[in-house]
């Protein structure tokens, strides 16, 4: 019995192995590129940004694409860090008077969050970005980043400055050169204090319910394109993602383990809310045995689905089954065009019969 159980957990984290470096080779070979591009990208933003850098203000080109990633439709973020102002915790002891000075007043803020005092300037057109607050001028959000809009940068997008597209966000940073006390518990933290892998992993569990793409999303599949509203268990997406990567790379005994693990997550009903969610699941596995040429399984996986949520306007299961029965008739009636040509060829020259009906399974 023990026996039975340890080679359990080895085949377990092989196979978990092995859909990684198959997620991996799919990710390379069609979303982000190689690791020699990915390097070249992140090569080619150093540079960029170290020649468009100025005196006044330095630029680092963030984000996915900062990080080498040439992600389809995503946006280009940009930090533009000013020079000419220094903000710290607390007063500096050795004070620049050729820059504007903040110092931080983190009192009634949320975490993470700061005020900035104004503390030293020396042109009074800084005042047209504070709010005055009692004695004291603050640095205002909006007016900061609003006196970087441009008629190419309109748009005010959280944070940053963007475009009219929202194709590149720009954010406008100040630069604090110390650790400030919130974050040096960080600095000496050890390793051993994080929680541990098992833990973490159960976090993942409680705090992530469902996966969830935006009709406008371009990270969904293209399988899964023709859903409604796509709203999937996490559990169900990872099995399915393992099985299209296994698929489209052709790596036919760990795609099928992965519809395995699918099916068998549908079965045991593991971790699917409702119905509604079950159904959809159930579209899941019948686009697997779709892929794989199975029409008859995939039709009892769409009729499943139906049954457990029987609304035409929003279950795909209907169009799909209709797509099914549509291509089987197309088949039947190809099928039968071709042997009643073979019929009347034979019928004026039987010598052609043989070689018409091999060729019609060709």
């Amino acid at each position: 019995m023990n026996i039975q159980t340890k080679c359990h957990v080895v085949n377990t984290k092989s196979s978990t192995g092995n859909v990684s470096t198959a997620l991996y080779q799919y990710l390379c070979q069609n979303i982000v590129g190689t690791e020699e591009h990915v390097k070249t990208i992140r090569m080619m933003n150093t540079v960029r940004d170290n020649y468009q850098s100025t005196k006044k203000e330095k630029m680092i080109t963030s984000g996915s694409f900062g990080e080498g990633l040439e992600m389809r439709g995503s946006d280009i973020d940009v930090m533009l860090v000013r020079n000419d102002v220094e903000v710290s915790e607390d007063t500096p002891i050795y004070l620049n008077a050729a820059k504007v000075h903040f110092t931080m007043d983190m009192e009634n803020t949320k975490s993470g969050y700061t005020k900035l005092r104004l503390h030293h300037y020396k042109y009074k057109k800084i005042f047209k970005l504070c709010n005055e607050i009692g004695n004291d001028f603050f640095l205002s959000n909006l007016s900061f980043k609003q006196a970087f809009s441009s008629k190419m940068l309109s748009t005010v997008h959280g944070p940053c400055v963007s475009d009219k597209d929202e194709k590149l966000d720009v954010a406008y940073c100040l630069h604090s050169k110390l650790w400030i006390t919130p974050a040096k518990q960080w600095v000496i933290r050890s390793n051993n204090s994080w929680p541990k892998y098992d833990v973490k992993q159960f976090w993942r569990y409680l705090l992530l319910d469902y996966v969830m793409f935006a009709g406008t999303s371009r990270l969904i599949p293209t399988e899964l394109e023709m859903e409604v509203h796509c709203v999937l268990p996490p559990v169900v997406y990872a099995h399915f993602l393992g099985f299209l990567c296994h698929y489209h790379l052709q790596n036919s005994w760990q795609y099928r383990d992965s519809l395995r693990g699918l099916q068998l997550t549908i079965q045991e009903n593991s971790r699917i809310p409702g119905d509604n969610m079950k159904s959809k699941c159930y579209n899941i596995l019948g686009i697997c045995f779709q892929l794989l040429g199975d029409m008859e399984s995939a039709r009892q996986a769409f009729k499943q689905s139906v049954e457990l949520f029987p609304d035409e306007k929003n279950n795909t299961a209907f169009q799909r089954l209709v797509i099914i029965t549509m291509n089987v008739n197309i088949v039947r009636l190809i099928f039968h065009i071709r042997l009643t040509f073979s019929r009347i060829f034979s019928i004026s020259n039987p010598s052609l019969n043989s070689c018409i009906s091999n060729s019609m399974f060709t």
